[in-house]
């Protein structure tokens, strides 16, 4: 799909989430601001009554096993309360995700199950 520039790129990729036509969105080399801002967009977005957690999942060649890093980004300074409302938002997704790992493991089913 084509796009204008950065912005409308972050604009339609949301669109395509809004619309159903993609299971999540990845940052690549999108600027932070870019992504988020239309994330959170009021009219356009992808806002819910939720708190908006993120994860950084990283499949290090090196390591058998994937590292996953919540919230450093976004919930930068985050209480006891939001730490445990991110950790339950990770453990619905994972289990819907399926991302390869070295050895062809993945971290979820990727079949929709928990």
């Amino acid at each position: 799909m084509d796009a204008e520039h950065s912005n409308d790129s972050a604009a339609k990729a949301v669109q395509l989430a809004r619309e159903g036509k993609a299971e999540m969105l990845m940052k690549g080399s999108l600027h932070t601001d870019e992504l988020m801002g239309a994330v959170v967009r009021s009219a356009t977005g992808l806002r819910t009554a939720r708190r908006i957690s993120h994860a950084f999942i990283m499949d290090v060649p090196s390591l058998d096993r994937v590292i996953i890093v919540t919230d450093a980004a976004i919930n930068i300074f985050p209480t006891l309360r939001i730490k445990s409302t991110s950790s339950r938002t990770l453990l619905i997704f994972l289990p819907l995700s399926a991302f390869p790992c070295q050895g062809g493991d993945s971290v979820g089913h990727g079949d929709g199950q928990p």
